[in-house]
């Protein structure tokens, strides 16, 4: 899920600075559109590296976004403090003819999260944002609570955000995405229960307003994954890494 969140959430919080660079203008509102691409190692044994198309059409209002598949609502906003109710697609999961390993596993599917979250903005110093988001599909039946801190610096219209998180995942969600039951074990497959567990992430985020009329964003990744999930036998790494490219423009 955070390959893609990351990607559309991200142009959001990047518009009120646009706007004070270009005049203390209020911040852009309305339907936007634009695509994306998203490339990531997948975490699984046997299924390569994934591509994601990204799609990317949505709403910036006052309060209410809505990003394709993920919504947010503004609850409060009181000087730094803030605060926002979420809904979001988690992408996490996979099909079992996926690869050969994962043959004989039943499918894990995305699911709906939703919560809250909590944050506080520092203009010249950084963005710190706790959330929590709880399956409301009943699919892994979990949850995942992050925190996030970043900073946004820039050099004329160009954007710089080096950002670091920290996600708990709770044992429901771990134990769905990356369990074996008894049923799906075999002699190279044991059985796995999932543990809660850490993973941590740290981003590097670039974008300009200034090119195609529109905003252009790269942003670089890297994941690295709790004990909890890679001593499961169906996953094969450690750590990970996701490159995503997206342009946008209002209508």
């Amino acid at each position: 899920m955070r390959l893609v969140f990351t990607l559309l959430s991200s142009l959001i919080l990047s518009l009120p600075a646009f706007a004070e660079l270009e005049g203390k203008r209020p911040k852009p509102e309305g339907w936007f559109y634009g695509i994306g691409v998203g490339f990531s190692e997948s975490i699984y044994k046997g299924d390569g590296n994934r591509v994601i198309p990204i799609p990317g059409i949505g709403y910036i209002g006052e309060r209410f976004n809505l990003l394709g598949p993920f919504v947010s609502y503004e609850l409060y906003e009181n000087g730094p403090f803030d605060a926002n109710a979420k809904l979001a697609v988690r992408f996490d999961g996979y099909d079992a003819d996926d690869s050969d390993f994962l043959k004989g596993m039943k499918d894990r599917d995305r699911s709906l999260d939703g919560g809250f979250s909590l944050g506080l903005q520092r203009e010249d110093i950084a963005r710190l944002e706790l959330e929590y988001m709880h399956d409301t599909l009943s699919h892994h039946k979990g949850s995942e609570t992050s925190i996030q801190l970043s900073r946004q610096f820039n050099k004329g219209p160009f954007f710089f955000v080096p950002e670091v998180s920290a996600h708990y995942l709770n044992q429901k969600l771990v134990d769905y995405y990356y369990g074996v039951e008894q049923n799906e074990a075999t002699l190279e497959r044991g059985r796995y229960e999932g543990r809660s567990g850490w993973n941590y992430r740290a981003d590097l985020n670039f974008s300009t307003p200034i090119l195609f009329g529109g905003f252009t964003r790269l942003d670089l990744g890297y994941i690295w994954y709790s004990n909890s999930i890679t001593d499961s036998p169906i996953v094969d790494q450690t750590e990970g890494y996701n490159i995503r490219f997206a342009y946008t423009r209002f209508f």
